[in-house]
């Protein structure tokens, strides 16, 4: 919507997440957790015949409308946060370097100058961060939201989640309680 409003008033729009491939958002495990902390209770409330009296079928179907709504309900398709990988930024800078020349090719020296400097920074950033990260034998890190999906694929480590993309999103307790098993088993001391 905001682009066609641009786009009729005149205006270039480069919409610099579109330039990189992206990852598909996947939602957080914190919902799905519940579901599944409140599946196996009714797994349990089944009698001797497997089935369920009419209240626990009335309340199964309410959450999996729940359920429903929450998946169409999500954070849109893709993860946003392409910026957390310099060499995806890399290839954003020199998208918007030739977009500002061709609007306007009398700066175009300043504009590939401005370019190249700021991507060997982003390369000396992906340099240093290969480097130190080289050597670690603890591979995952407990995060605060779902945000460094980039940032751990271009540095091959798993990302443990508390919550969602939302940073104001909250755990479930089954998400928390599987957290902390999972931190313990692979010595996960801090939270970022």
């Amino acid at each position: 919507r905001l682009r066609g409003e641009l786009e009729e008033r005149g205006k270039t729009v480069l919409f610099a997440t579109e330039i990189v491939e992206r990852m598909a958002y996947e939602d957080s495990h914190n919902d799905h957790d519940e579901h599944e902390e409140h599946h196996e209770d009714h797994e349990e409330h089944e009698d001797e015949h497997g089935h369920h009296d009419d209240h626990e079928e009335e309340h199964h179907d309410e959450h999996e409308d729940e359920h429903e709504e929450h998946d169409d309900h999500n954070h849109g398709e893709w993860d946003p946060h392409v910026w957390l990988d310099p060499q995806r930024v890399e290839v954003i800078v020199n998208s918007v370097a030739d977009a500002l020349i061709e609007l306007d090719p009398t700066n175009k020296e300043q504009y590939e100058a401005n370019a190249d400097a700021y991507v060997a920074e982003l390369q000396r950033l992906d340099a240093d961060m290969q480097a130190g990260l080289a050597n670690c034998t603890l591979d995952a890190v407990i995060v605060s939201h779902d945000a460094f999906r980039y940032l751990a694929n271009r540095y091959n480590f798993e990302t443990l989640e508390i919550a969602g993309l939302s940073p104001s999103s909250q755990p479930s307790p089954a998400r928390l309680a599987a957290l902390a098993k999972a931190a313990d088993a692979r010595g996960v001391n801090h939270v970022f």
